[in-house]
């Protein structure tokens, strides 16, 4: 076989190898825990600039960081299909909703399950009609180390809650509570101010 032959095989090769390349990064970029190549940092955490939610890309709308007496207790990432500085279009939208949070500090599951309780009383007063849901929801609440991550998802079938790695999501039917639990965040009472402005991209 002539030399040339040789190089040509080996061309040829190296071409559908590439080809092949191509196409697994095309697909796993795809997948929904695909990692992006780009990332966005607020105060050490890092969170991507985009995800895929139910087959749908999502753009990273804001980051903002809750704090307390001067500590940082998390951050959180927001991610719209649109991006859009408006909470109650937001919270009304029929589009699914990403919200992610990495933590800083240890949280015991007493705080964490009455910080949820607050913030489910402020936004829906007794006699709440999510009564039901609340409670089913504060039940898989627990303990917190510093470095944990949550991933919320919120959609017009309810509420996706990703509490902690390695276990099943949680899951809760209807819109409504889903729009209540995301209020939380943004809505008229948030965890602080700047917390607020920071997922609806208002921060600079």
């Amino acid at each position: 076989m002539p030399q040339n032959a040789f190089f040509e095989i080996g061309r040829l090769g190296v071409m559908q190898f590439k080809h092949v390349l191509r196409l697994l990064c095309a697909v796993f970029s795809c997948l929904p825990g695909a990692l992006p190549v780009k990332a966005a940092a607020i105060a050490g955490a890092e969170f991507p600039d985009s995800v895929v939610q139910q087959g749908r890309p999502l753009i990273l709308n804001g980051l903002g960081v809750r704090s307390y007496l001067g500590f940082k207790i998390y951050a959180a990432a927001l991610y719209l299909v649109e991006k859009s500085p408006d909470e109650a279009q937001i919270i009304a939208s029929p589009s699914v909703r990403v919200l992610k949070m990495h933590y800083f500090v240890d949280v015991d599951q007493d705080d964490a399950r009455a910080a949820w309780e607050r913030s489910f009383a402020e936004l829906c007063p007794m006699p709440c009609k999510f009564s039901e849901e609340i409670q089913q929801f504060t039940r898989y609440v627990s303990a917190i180390k510093a470095q944990d991550t949550e991933t919320y998802i919120f959609s017009p079938d309810g509420l996706e809650a990703m509490l902690k790695p390695g276990q099943p999501a949680v899951k809760i039917a209807g819109r409504e509570f889903s729009g209540l639990v995301l209020a939380t965040w943004i809505g008229r009472d948030p965890p602080t101010e700047d917390l607020k402005q920071g997922l609806l991209g208002k921060l600079k």
